[in-house]
């Protein structure tokens, strides 16, 4: 059974972009200042996470070559669990 892993080059391309994505986090969250944050600001912060749980999914975990269905499944997940949580925080937020 041959199995497919990410090369070196992919994995060290994969970690660049997750940090990347880590820095726009940072300046996406205002870490540096202690305003609360608007529902534009947490909506930008979820986008950023669900980038980064599927690079981590698809590259880190090889979800990549998994099947269709496993790969939309998992997209899926993230995408309703965080969204999930953004209703949760504007129902917070507007009362």
């Amino acid at each position: 059974m041959h199995i497919n892993y990410p090369s070196l080059k992919t994995l060290l391309i994969a970690w660049l972009t997750l940090m990347a994505l880590s820095i726009g986090t940072m300046f996406t969250g205002k870490v540096t200042n202690a305003s609360a944050l608007g529902p534009l600001f947490v909506l930008g912060l979820f986008a950023i996470t669900w980038f980064k749980a599927t690079w981590i999914l698809r590259y880190f975990l090889n979800l990549r070559i998994a099947p269709t269905g496993w790969n939309a499944g998992f997209m899926v997940y993230l995408f309703t669990l965080l969204g999930l949580i953004y209703c949760i925080y504007l129902f917070t937020w507007f009362h």
